[in-house]
């Protein structure tokens, strides 16, 4: 949108008439006051896909790692995070956790959520979305 307003202001500055429609997008969906953004269906769809592939390759892969956890986009809503799991097929199958910016995490409880999942399944694959904030309100996001 910045860059439309670039040109717009450079063909009014030329005496150019020109109009300027902006169509704004995003993969994460998290555009005010919109259902869905252009560009979220396809990324979803990928989320969803890449975290069966990651997930089954732990499971093949266990002896050697037991947990995998995958960031998500998303600053203020999972939107993205939250469609990683519809490709599950079975209880045991991953995602078998998702965590939520709408949610705040408690690190013990999360801890000992993924301790459980192990000793259930042997492996545990966690979803977090990168908005996800701790209790006390920092948020969890690398770098932050």
């Amino acid at each position: 949108m910045w860059t439309l307003n670039k040109i717009k202001k450079a063909a009014q500055h030329q005496g150019y008439q020109l109009q300027v429609i902006g169509i704004p997008k995003t993969v994460d969906n998290d555009i005010a006051k919109t259902d869905h953004a252009p560009g979220f269906g396809s990324a979803a769809r990928y989320i969803a896909h890449a975290v069966r592939d990651i997930s089954k390759d732990l499971e093949a892969m266990q002896s050697f790692e037991q947990v995998r956890i995958i960031e998500t986009m998303g600053r203020n809503v999972g939107w993205l995070a939250a469609p990683s799991g519809l490709l599950r097929e079975n209880d045991n199958d991953g995602p078998h956790k998702i965590y939520l910016p709408e949610n705040q995490l408690n690190v013990e409880e999360f801890l000992k959520n993924i301790s459980g999942v192990v000793q259930e399944n042997g492996y545990a694959t966690i979803v977090i979305s990168e908005g996800t904030g701790l209790n006390g309100g920092s948020l969890l996001a690398l770098g932050n």
